[in-house]
């Protein structure tokens, strides 16, 4: 997060992050990188990318989809080959209290693989722990069990092929690591009290209200300040 007493234009970059684990060979991703403490030429290389891709965001047509999915590897190519360091580099070192580097390795584990069917007796061999250990040991980091973190991150990830895609649920589901649609649609009611197709239409419904003169206004204003920067 960012606060500031001026106004501020803000870029996000989401990274995915089991397409980079897949293209790493890695479960575990972590970057050092911090501009403030750290002095390091690639920051400027990145900075530059960074304004090529804001300069093209709103550009259609021709080869511009493609400068710009380009430019985002190259953004990837740089972090990751200054920045990518494992978990015992020394500059982590008085960083990071033991607790906070085994649960981080936990959750990336997770991240990484919930896809795909896992157990927590799989966890526990991937670190070398003893199953009711690692049990408890989530439950207290995490607040919740095993599983329910698991379903938890199926589920951000589910939500938004429901929003932002016209796959049938049953795609959805298996993409996420559920067993069925019935397991999908069980996880999702404790947590939305409707079914996900209930909730895919009553979303759609609620943002074709949002597309009114306001947002597009709000739009091209946005537009308008990233092309002046």
């Amino acid at each position: 997060s960012y606060q500031s007493r001026n106004e501020v234009l803000l870029g996000c970059f989401e990274i995915d992050y089991r397409l980079l684990g897949d293209m790493l060979s890695a479960n575990q991703l972590l970057f050092w990188c911090n501009s403030v403490v750290n002095k390091n030429s690639a920051y400027d290389a990145m900075r530059k990318i960074m304004k090529k891709i804001f300069s093209l965001y709103f550009e259609k047509g021709g080869q511009t989809e493609i400068i710009r999915q380009s430019m985002y590897y190259q953004l990837l190519e740089i972090l990751t080959e200054n920045f990518f360091v494992q978990s015992g580099d020394k500059r982590l070192e008085g960083e990071r209290t033991h607790d906070e580097e085994r649960i981080s390795e936990i959750i990336n584990y997770i991240h990484s693989n919930y896809r795909r069917k896992i157990s927590l007796n799989e966890l526990s061999e991937h670190l070398f722990l003893s199953v009711p250990y690692l049990s408890k040991y989530i439950k207290k980091q995490l607040g919740m069990n095993f599983l329910d973190y698991l379903n938890n991150i199926r589920l951000f990830h589910a939500v938004d092929d429901l929003l932002y895609s016209s796959q049938p649920l049953t795609a959805i589901a298996m993409d996420n690591g559920f067993a069925n649609t019935a397991a999908f649609t069980e996880v999702f009611k404790k947590v939305y009290n409707m079914t996900p197709s209930e909730y895919r239409q009553q979303m759609r419904v609620s943002s074709e209200k949002n597309q009114n003169a306001d947002h597009d206004e709000q739009k091209r204003l946005v537009e308008r300040k990233i092309t002046e920067y």
